[in-house]
C-alpha cells in the first residue's frame, strides 16, 4: 500500500526474499523496457 492510499502490485528488487518485512520502507525505481519499451516501476529497500 502506498502512503497516499492506493495499492500497487509490483516487484521488490535488490532484497533477498527472507529479508522482506511487512511495513518496511521502499523506494521506487524504474526498470527500462526491452528495445525502447515502456519503463516499469519496481521498488527496492529504502536506505
Amino acid at each position: 500500500d502506498l502512503a497516499e492510499g492506493p495499492r500497487m502490485m509490483t516487484e521488490v528488487v535488490e532484497c533477498a526474499h527472507g529479508d522482506l518485512r511487512i511495513g518496511m520502507g521502499l523506494t521506487v525505481t524504474f526498470r527500462c523496457g526491452e528495445e525502447g519499451g515502456e519503463s516499469v516501476a519496481v521498488f527496492r529497500p529504502s536506505p
